[in-house]
């Protein structure tokens, strides 16, 4: 059965960013879909540090966290839902640290700089990313520069 895991990337529980996540999920739900909900603010993320381990390891074996929680959900997952309120016109720090250390589903050449390959395509996955604020418009500098 497909499987569909939706991200929140908000540090306040129970706003806007956690109502938004649920309607979605209610609706891949209601499509006959599993769903599964993760709140970033309910693991210790450290932020990546460009030691490039996991191009050769294929995980991230330097940093020993709740990513490595994450990852087996990731990979399971046929559809990830991204969602992050708008912190300083951008995703907020924690949705940053979790895209970050998305860094090993990467495929490398050894040519720099090279081309790139995800792990993950090419498998039917889909991805929905959201982002919710008080920005009126999506002139630059607003919900398009997070989006």
């Amino acid at each position: 059965m497909k499987k569909v895991l939706g991200i929140g990337g908000s540090p306040r529980r129970g706003g806007n960013t956690d109502i938004l996540l649920e309607q979605i999920l209610r609706g891949v739900v209601s499509g006959g879909v599993i769903a599964s909900e993760i709140q970033l603010r309910d693991y210790q993320l450290q932020p990546c540090i460009g030691c490039e381990r996991c191009r050769i390891d294929k995980t991230c074996t330097s940093l020993q966290d709740g990513m490595q929680l994450l990852y087996p959900g990731l990979l399971e997952a046929r559809g990830i839902v991204l969602v992050s309120p708008v912190y300083n016109y951008n995703i907020t720090a924690i949705m940053k640290i979790f895209i970050d250390r998305l860094y090993p589903f990467y495929n490398f050449s050894d040519e720099r700089p090279g081309p790139w390959t995800s792990r993950l395509a090419g498998q039917g996955r889909k991805a929905l990313v959201a982002a919710i604020g008080e920005q009126v418009s999506f002139d630059e500098g607003g919900m398009d520069l997070t989006l």
